[in-house]
């Protein structure tokens, strides 16, 4: 068999399988945070799309940017980026990448587009998770150091298997898919250099990709040999094809039940230095004009691409863990007001982003990523020093967010896109009783 073939073949018995509680209770807690971050994310991108908006065909498929119903391929993409465009999407920390960003947005607009049964919807989402996590696992961490971003790659894939599942496709099907997917798999993380937005546009990017793999898949186009892992497929162009794990070791455990949530308003690798800080300010009312020196101890994944102290814009300073820790200290929280144009630019914020000095902990590189920790000194002008440490932050399944944490989120989500408290709670109460209130959603999100 070859690596596509066993790929299949894992897909196959996913399908089979029955959902259990817990990873559909996973899977509701998912979608009402992507609704959340998304009409955030959308409300500061409404008058921006409005040349990809005006253009748009009409069709059957809801945009969290209009109220006007869009065509599949725009109303997923529009979805995708707004539902990345905060930082504040799930995430998977060994695959390296962000879930439900593309893969609620593509499944969503596929059960509007073809009216697809629940079950349908659940069994492309779980599958979305497994394979683009179990993908992205294997080719991890030599897949970023290339500079690639794993949400386009192996996100592209893992929405193309995806609509798959949810479409009942099959074995031909699926090996045309992923054959698609591969060649326009894209996505790199220069997108994270200078001032540049178009990080998002990976997320939306896979989408359109993914999603259009799929259907150039029902049309009946035949793939090349094994896309995963030919002479010049997928695991051979992306990553070291001689060291991947072969995929007759993918795991059918549920993906979905170790992706990680987002308290923080920042890219990833910024939340164990952010929790640090937040704790210091918190138990030592750390004064900030008093502060000599602030040292981060983390691993080197998160030192690399995000050690910068000239922050131009939000999307730098979201990537910038000497910003994202000053301003902890600063404001005492890293939520979005943080990343405001105004307080980006606060000069007490930005004197002491230029005292803050980030090193690699070589012990913490090497439990990399099974935890991905920080150490933060603060060094007081006066010579005493405070010191608090985080092995994994806030959010992981190891320090998960309770239900109350994921609504209380979802709730500041809304209000920060104003809408109102009737649509906020409706929605709320239809996503946590998914099963029965399913079809109802369809017509109104």
């Amino acid at each position: 068999m070859t690596q596509t073939d066993y790929l299949i073949a894992r897909i196959r018995q996913l399908c089979e399988r029955p959902v259990s509680n817990e990873e559909l209770h996973q899977l509701k807690r998912c979608m009402l945070d992507w609704a959340g971050v998304s009409f955030a994310g959308a409300s500061l991108l409404k008058e921006k799309m409005q040349p990809i908006i005006k253009i748009a065909p009409d069709g059957l498929c809801s945009s969290f940017l209009t109220e006007r119903k869009l065509d599949i391929h725009t109303a997923s993409f529009l979805n995708g980026y707004a539902a990345h465009v905060l930082e504040l999407d799930d995430g998977h920390r060994f695959g390296m990448l962000h879930l439900e960003a593309p893969l609620f947005s593509a499944l969503w607009a596929v059960a509007q587009q073809e009216g697809l049964a629940f079950e349908h919807f659940v069994k492309g989402i779980l599958v979305g998770y497994q394979t683009t996590v179990q993908l992205a696992r294997r080719i991890q961490p030599e897949h970023k150091k290339r500079g690639y971003h794993g949400t386009g790659t192996c996100g592209t894939i893992g929405v193309a298997c995806a609509v798959g599942a949810a479409l009942d496709f099959t074995d031909k099907q699926f090996e045309s898919a992923i054959g698609a997917a591969v060649t326009r798999a894209a996505g790199l993380l220069s997108a994270l250099d200078s001032p540049s937005e178009l990080k998002p546009y990976n997320v939306a990017g896979a989408i359109e990709s993914g999603v259009m793999s799929a259907y150039i898949a029902r049309c009946g186009f035949s793939s090349q040999a094994d896309p995963i892992d030919g002479k010049r497929g997928f695991f051979k162009t992306y990553s070291n094809g001689n060291n991947v794990e072969s995929l007759a070791s993918f795991s059918n455990g549920s993906e979905i039940l170790n992706i990680y949530f987002k308290p923080y308003a920042s890219c990833r690798h910024c939340h164990a230095p952010v929790e640090c800080a937040l704790v210091l300010k918190e138990e030592y009312g750390i004064v900030t004009k008093d502060i000599k020196e602030v040292v981060v101890e983390t691993y080197r994944l998160a030192i690399d691409g995000h050690n910068h102290t000239e922050i131009p814009g939000a999307s730098s300073a979201k990537m910038s863990i000497p910003y994202c820790v000053a301003a902890s200290l600063v404001k005492a929280e890293c939520g979005m007001d943080v990343f405001a144009d105004q307080v980006v630019s606060d000069t007490d914020i930005i004197s002491l982003t230029k005292k803050v000095r980030v090193e690699e902990d070589e012990v913490m590189t090497s439990l990399t990523p099974g935890k991905r920790g920080a150490r933060v000194t603060v060094n007081m002008l006066n010579g005493q020093s405070y010191t608090v440490e985080v092995d994994n932050p806030l959010g992981e399944p190891e320090h998960p967010m309770s239900d109350a944490e994921l609504e209380s989120k979802y709730y500041d989500m809304m209000s920060f896109a104003r809408v109102e408290k009737e649509k906020t709670q409706y929605l709320h109460d239809m996503i946590w009783n998914l099963e029965t209130k399913y079809n109802e959603l369809l017509k109104v999100l």
